[in-house]
């Protein structure tokens, strides 16, 4: 039952747009999308402008997802968007304990993490639970 108030207090999903696994604004005021238009996964990183700093697509096969196995306190979902050695993973985190939910993105080159971004909790669009894309490894 704890699960299920937890899970009722995330940002709503976004029904209206079917194609988003994953949206937010960033702390720093920059937004991130991933799209799944069926064929493909794609990621953007727009400035504070609205203008495109990055976007690009891979092919679904590329694409993988870390799925929570209600196991454990962290209720963890994330997407990675492999772009050659560097990945884009978009995740949140629910501490079904404390209540807190954090959602964010990691860049990793090389397997190294470079950068992290956190986002506003509240501007979260997160569709990731039960996304048909390969298993992390």
């Amino acid at each position: 039952m704890f699960g299920f108030a937890l899970l009722a207090s995330l940002p709503a999903v976004a029904y209206a747009h079917p194609d988003i696994i994953f949206s937010c604004t960033t702390t720093t005021g920059k937004k991130v999308e991933v799209h799944d238009s069926g064929d493909a996964v794609s990621y953007r990183l727009l400035d504070r402008k609205g203008m495109d700093e990055l976007a690009f697509s891979v092919p679904r096969s590329a694409a993988s997802t870390y799925q929570w196995d209600g196991i454990g306190k962290d209720m963890i979902y994330s997407v990675q968007i492999p772009r050659g050695d560097i990945v884009y993973e978009v995740f949140q985190d629910a501490d079904k304990v404390s209540q807190q939910v954090r959602s964010g993105i990691i860049v990793t080159i090389h397997g190294k993490t470079a950068a992290q971004l956190a986002c506003k909790q509240e501007t979260v669009i997160n569709n990731m639970e039960g996304v048909a894309l390969r298993p992390a490894s």
